[in-house]
């Protein structure tokens, strides 16, 4: 970008220095609209911004992450300028000059502070200083704001309209978002004379940011094998959209449409994952910010859940993603399907990372053999340390099969499912060699590795213990692997009773969990009564699994 150049408005409308004009599209309109209503120092400060965002991403410190960088900004502009824009609303609901300044300036700045967090490379997979980094930025971002006002180009003595731009680009982040909207709406609500919506502009950046999903997000990334597994995760994920776009409805409402490509390489099940995940944190975060704009917009629009999401072959020929990779996303989404138990999912792993055998027991009747959902917690805790690069080798057989299953089948799948013995030899081998097999597999595990297996409680008690008494030890000791277990209270007693392993219950239902998880896919009013009426687990997995396939039929509550 040109130079900015010396000249800076005066605060004395006659003797003003002409300034730079914008030089993106909506940066352009958005000048001459303040210029036009006579907010000529406000309008000077957008060309500004500009320039200094494109300086301080010269040199991007992290390209390891995604594109949060100038074109970022622009795009995350436009969309936010045209989420707050519906067509629909009573033209007193209309932004005023000072709110699109204040929206456009933090859509701008919003990822600025990323580059402020500097001597922190990755390496092969620190998936801890990539959260670090993540989480953040944002508030990072806001501080950039505050305490560089006037090398931004904004007003330097216009402590209140700076706030609000540093608080509005601090709520993009999801951990931020909750308390920077209290602080805005709290704050004195006039700028400059005009009303301002401060929850509805931190409600449509971070939908704005949340939206630009394409693939023009990674183009400037390392190739695949110079990142980590959750960089090249999300890597993946924006090769994998051609666009994404807005539109407003005839009803007044924003529908959001993501074309994706499906390259020859990437089987229907892996794709089948991206595009769910992409789903299910668009609607999160349409949930999270609902309130913002049902209040800002007077009930007059509100962004549909009912996403199109339209496929289409790719042309490129692609390598396939690398399980690990995909262990990242599965992770998540498998994570979305848990009705409830978030702390038990938290004890669960503590205690797995500490090395203590587990057993997460629940409820089975005649007509659901998990009534609790044990096994989705189960399943739950494997994804995330599957993501985390744990051996593990896992057994559902029993589950599967009913209880007909037996020892030798138990033992057989678990060496299957590491691929440490192959189909064609399984039906050869004995239980001696599968135990052998594993014992190899999990002697190079860094820096412990799970065996986990569901509905243990099927196996014959003296099974049971011959399986975690004389069969464990032999694979792994106690610092090398781990146990993690399903099944009744009642049939695991034997374990129990002998201190094999630590009983965490899903007995309970956390009402708030389960308003929390069904809020995501339905209005939150509609979720408290359903999470008051007193079903049991499966039942509310149930009604989730049936307001996703409303949405994907194309329609919203």
């Amino acid at each position: 970008m040109t130079s900015t150049g010396p000249g800076g408005p005066s605060t004395r409308e006659g003797d003003r220095v002409p300034a730079p004009t914008p030089s993106t599209p909506v940066a352009k309109q958005l000048f001459v609209e303040l210029h036009a209503g006579g907010l000529n120092m406000l309008a000077d400060a957008v060309p500004k911004i500009e320039a200094f965002v494109y300086t301080e991403w010269q040199v991007d410190h992290m390209p390891w992450f995604t594109d949060h960088g100038p074109g970022h900004s622009e795009r995350v502009a436009a969309f936010a300028m045209d989420l707050g824009t519906p067509t629909k609303i009573h033209p007193d609901l209309s932004r005023n000059l000072i709110e699109k300044f204040v929206l456009w300036s933090a859509a701008w700045l919003h990822d600025i502070g990323m580059q402020q967090l500097l001597g922190t490379a990755l390496g092969g997979g620190n998936e801890t200083i990539y959260g670090r980094i993540r989480s953040q930025h944002p508030d990072q971002s806001s501080i950039v704001i505050l305490n560089k006002a006037q090398l931004i180009g904004l007003p330097p003595r216009d402590a209140p309209l700076i706030g609000a731009i540093a608080y509005v680009a601090r709520a993009h982040g999801t951990a931020y978002y909750e308390e920077s909207v209290s602080t805005l709406e709290t704050s004195s609500p006039y700028m400059h004379g005009k009303q301002i919506r401060g929850g509805l502009l931190a409600a449509i950046l971070l939908m704005a940011d949340e939206i630009d999903l394409g693939h023009e997000r990674a183009l400037r990334m390392p190739m695949p094998n110079e990142l980590n597994t959750i960089s090249n995760a999300h890597a993946l994920k924006h090769d994998c959209v051609q666009n994404s776009s807005i539109s407003h409805l005839r009803d007044g409402n924003i529908q959001i449409t993501i074309h994706t490509s499906q390259f020859p390489g990437i089987p229907n099940s892996d794709m089948n994952s991206i595009e769910g995940w992409i789903l299910e944190k668009l609607w999160r975060q349409i949930a999270k910010t609902e309130r913002q704009f049902a209040s800002g917009f007077d009930g007059q629009a509100r962004i549909s859940r009912a996403i199109v999401m339209e496929r289409r072959p790719g042309i490129l020929t692609i390598a396939s993603p690398e399980p690990e990779v995909m262990a990242v996303i599965e992770a998540d989404n498998t994570s979305d399907e848990l009705i409830n138990h978030r702390a038990t999912l938290s004890r669960v792993q503590q205690l797995i990372d500490s090395r203590t055998n587990v057993a997460i027991t629940g409820r089975r009747s005649q007509d659901f053999d998990d009534e609790d959902g044990r096994e989705d917690l189960l399943g739950v805790v494997l994804a995330r340390q599957r993501a985390r690069g744990r051996r593990i080798a896992s057994s559902i057989c029993l589950r599967e099969s009913g209880g007909a299953a037996g020892l030798k089948d138990v033992v057989i799948q678990l060496a299957l499912d590491c691929d440490a013995m192959t189909p064609e030899d399984a039906a050869a081998q004995t239980i001696d060699r599968a135990v052998s097999l594993l014992a190899e597999f999990f002697a190079e595990a860094e820096p412990f590795g799970i065996i986990a297996v569901s509905c243990v409680d099927w196996l014959k008690p003296e099974d049971q213990l011959v399986f975690l008494e004389h069969l464990i030890p032999r694979i792994g000791s106690a610092d090398r692997v781990s146990l993690l277990v399903s099944g009744t209270e009642a049939g695991l007693k034997g374990m129990l009773t002998r201190g094999l392993a630590e009983e965490v219950d899903c007995l309970s239902i956390d009402r708030a969990g389960v308003e929390d998880s069904l809020a995501v896919y339905i209005p939150r009013n509609h979720a408290v009564s359903e999470a008051s009426s007193g079903l049991r687990y499966f039942e509310y997995a149930k009604l989730r699994q049936n307001h996703i396939r409303t949405l994907l039929e194309g329609l919203s509550v």
